[in-house]
C-alpha cells in the first residue's frame, strides 16, 4: 500500500522521532535515580518504581490506542497523544513529591506509546507485506539513538542542570514531534475500521488476533525481548552506581554501549531476514538472550567486579533483540494488515506488562550482583527458544512474516 500525499522519505523521520519519543522519556532521567530518591526523601527502590509505572501505563494504553488508530486515522491519534506527554513531562519537571512523580509518569507514558503504536502501524499501511520487515528495521536502527544517547544526555545534563532538566527535554521532543508532524505526516490509514461501536469494535479486534497462533508467537517474542530490556535498564543503575561507585555521567557512557549491539543487530536483520527468515532470526535471537545471560551469571559467580564483566554481555542482549523486534512486530502486524494498530498496541501491551513486572521484582529485592539480571534473560532467551516453535508448529518455518 502507498501513502499518495506525500513521499515515505518525509514520513519515515516523522515516524522515526515519534518512536523515539517514548524510548527517550522512558530512560534519560535513569542516571538521576540515585539523587532524585535523596532529593525527595524516599528510598531508592520506590523511585525505581517510576519506571515501572511508566512502563505499565505505556503498556495498559497501547492496545487502546492502537485500536483508536485503526478507527480515527493514526496522525490525530500520534498528536494528541504527543500533546499529552508534553504537557505530562512538564509536570514531572516540577514534581514535589514521589506521588506527584508517580502520576505524572504515568500520564507521560500514556501520551508517548502514541508513537510507537502509531508508527509501527503507519509502516504496514505504507509498505508492502514483505518489505516491512525492512521497514520496521530501519526505524528500529535509527530509533535505537534514543536508548544509547539518552542515558549519555541525561547523565550530563544531570551534573550540569539537575534532574528536572531531562524532563524539560522530553517536553522539547514532544513538541517536536508534534511540529514535523503536522507539516509532513499525512493520514496513512485509508482503510478504517468504523463498523459497529467504539467499545464493541476494540475488543472484537484484540479478539480476533489473538485466535491467530502466528501473532501470539509473534507477541511473546516481543515481550520476552522487552523484559531483557527494561531488566537491563532498571537494575543496572544500581550495580554500576551503587556497587561499582560509577558517576552519574560516566555511567551514562557505559550504559550507551549496549544499545549499539541492538542497532547492528537490527542492521544485520535489514539485510538478512530475506535470506535467513524472519522466524530462523527471532530463534537466534533468542539463542544469543541465553549466552548473555549464562556470561552475566558465570561472571559474577568467577567474582569479577568491574563495568566491563556488565556491559559487555549486554551488548549480546542488545544484537539479539535487534535480531528478534523488526521480525517480531512485522510479523505480528501482517497476521491482519487491516488491525495493525491494534496488533501493534496488543503486542506493546502485553511486552510493557512482562517488562512491568520484571522491573517490579528488580525494585522489591537488594541488587547486590549481575546474577539477578543474567538469570532474567537467559530465562527469557531459552522460553522464546521453546515457545515461538511450539506456536508455529505447522506453518512453513518463514511462511508469515
Amino acid at each position: 500500500m502507498t501513502v499518495p500525499t506525500a513521499s515515505t522519505r518525509l514520513i519515515l523521520p516523522v515516524l522515526v522521532a515519534a518512536t523515539a519519543l517514548g524510548l527517550l522519556a522512558s530512560a534519560i532521567y535513569v542516571p538521576s535515580i540515585p539523587d532524585i530518591a535523596r532529593e525527595l526523601g524516599v528510598p531508592v527502590g520506590l523511585v525505581q518504581l517510576t519506571l515501572t509505572t511508566y512502563l505499565v501505563a505505556f503498556g495498559v494504553a497501547t492496545p487502546f490506542v492502537g485500536a483508536l488508530s485503526d478507527r480515527f486515522g493514526r496522525r490525530v491519534v500520534l498528536l494528541t497523544g504527543s500533546v499529552v506527554c508534553a504537557v505530562a513531562s512538564l509536570a514531572c519537571a516540577f514534581a514535589s513529591s514521589i506521588e506527584l512523580l508517580l502520576m505524572g509518569r504515568a500520564v507521560q507514558a500514556i501520551g508517548a506509546c502514541t508513537g510507537m503504536v502509531v508508527s509501527r502501524a503507519a509502516v504496514r499501511d505504507i509498505f508492502a507485506r514483505e518489505d516491512t520487515t525492512r521497514a520496521m528495521a530501519v526505524i528500529a536502527m535509527a530509533a535505537t539513538l534514543a536508548p544509547v544517547l539518552s542515558p549519555i544526555l541525561g547523565g550530563y545534563v544531570h551534573v550540569w542542570l539537575g534532574w528536572r532538566a531531562n524532563f524539560v527535554i522530553i517536553v522539547a521532543w514532544a513538541l517536536g514531534v508534534v511540529i514535523f508532524a503536522i507539516w509532513h505526516l499525512p493520514e496513512t490509514n485509508l482503510n478504517r475500521q468504523i463498523q459497529g461501536g467504539l467499545v464493541r469494535g476494540l475488543f472484537t479486534a484484540f479478539a480476533t488476533l489473538l485466535r491467530y497462533r502466528e501473532f501470539n508467537a509473534y507477541t511473546l517474542a516481543i515481550a520476552f525481548g522487552g523484559v531483557t530490556f527494561y531488566s537491563f535498564i532498571v537494575a543496572v543503575p544500581v550495580i554500576l552506581i551503587d556497587r561499582f561507585g560509577i558517576s552519574a555521567d560516566l555511567f551514562g557512557l557505559y550504559v550507551g554501549i549496549p544499545p549499539i549491539g541492538f542497532l547492528t543487530g537490527s542492521f544485520v536483520t535489514s539485510r538478512l531476514t530475506r535470506r535467513v527468515g524472519p522466524n530462523r532470526m527471532i530463534l537466534c535471537g533468542g539463542a544469543g538472550h541465553v549466552l548473555c545471560g549464562s556470561l552475566l551469571i558465570g561472571l559474577a559467580a568467577a567474582g569479577f567486579a568491574a563495568p566491563w564483566s556488565v556491559i559487555g554481555p549486554l551488548v549480546i542482549m542488545g544484537f539479539s533483540n535487534g535480531l528478534i523486534m523488526a521480525n517480531a512486530y512485522a510479523g505480528g502486524v501482517s497476521v491482519q494488515p487491516q488491525l495493525a494498530g491494534a496488533a501493534s498496541g496488543l503486542a506493546n501491551f502485553v511486552q510493557m506488562f512482562m517488562a512491568g513486572a520484571a522491573a517490579a521484582s528488580f525494585a522489591a529485592i537488594t541488587i547486590e550482583s549481575a546474577t539477578p539480571v543474567g538469570i532474567v534473560i537467559a530465562g527469557s532467551g531459552l522460553l522464546i527458544l521453546l515457545l515461538f516453535p511450539l506456536l508455529v508448529r505447522g506453518r512453513k518455518p518463514d511462511s508469515s512474516a
